[in-house]
């Protein structure tokens, strides 16, 4: 264990600043104020920032990326802050403000967002998206341009979506809700037991 000023190196290879600690191998750093870094190849980077694992990097302040490959926010790139947002699993993005990413090659790309499960794909201020491989209905031009943020939300914004796909050419989603309430499920709707009463009006689209 070594001291460089106000901050700790723990192991080969690391290095830390600004009163952070960085215990590990293979370029672990905590190069932000009052950051953590461990493992192998992970890096604190911004203030009050954390990454523990393998190849992880927690770029946005606050931030807490967790196991292997996560990422939150992209520095100092204002679109994806990802400040006070969380990654844990596998090769996660975190890149909104207070967003969460939680499985297995998920991105949250917008804040307030959450994506849980394999693979899917948030592109909605404070959106939810569990399953897997959902399918983004309104994907901006280039794929790497983060939507403008909204200070509320649409009525017409997807704000809690269920995937079902198979693969990333082969994406789906099998309930979508809006903030406006309507709701699209696909497949059959199954009611058990008596606890269901009055009528369940139910629009059906004509092919």
């Amino acid at each position: 264990m070594a001291r460089k000023g106000d901050a700790i190196i723990i192991g080969t290879g690391t290095t830390a600043a600004g009163g952070g600690i960085a215990a590990g191998k293979n370029t672990t750093t905590a190069s932000g104020t009052f950051s953590f870094a461990s493992g192998d190849n992970s890096k604190a980077t911004n203030l009050y920032s954390f990454a523990s694992g393998l190849d992880n990097t927690a770029a946005g302040h606050s931030s807490f990326a967790l196991g292997y490959g996560n990422k939150t926010g992209f520095g100092n790139d204002a679109l994806y802050s990802g400040w006070h947002s969380m990654a844990l699993g596998f090769m996660n993005q975190s890149k909104g403000v207070v967003s969460m990413t939680l499985g297995s090659q998920n991105i949250a790309n917008n804040d307030f967002s959450v994506a849980v499960g394999h693979q899917n794909r948030t592109w909605r201020y404070g959106q939810t998206v569990v399953g897997r491989f959902n399918k983004i209905e309104t994907q901006p031009t280039a794929p790497d341009t983060q939507p403008t943020n909204q200070s509320s939300l649409l009525e017409t914004d997807e704000v809690f979506v269920v995937g079902g796909g198979s693969a990333n050419d082969a994406r789906k989603n099998v309930m979508v809700v809006k903030a406006s309430g309507e709701t699209t499920i696909l497949g059959p709707v199954i009611l058990q037991g008596s606890a269901v009463t009055g009528d369940i009006p139910i629009f059906v689209p004509t092919p």
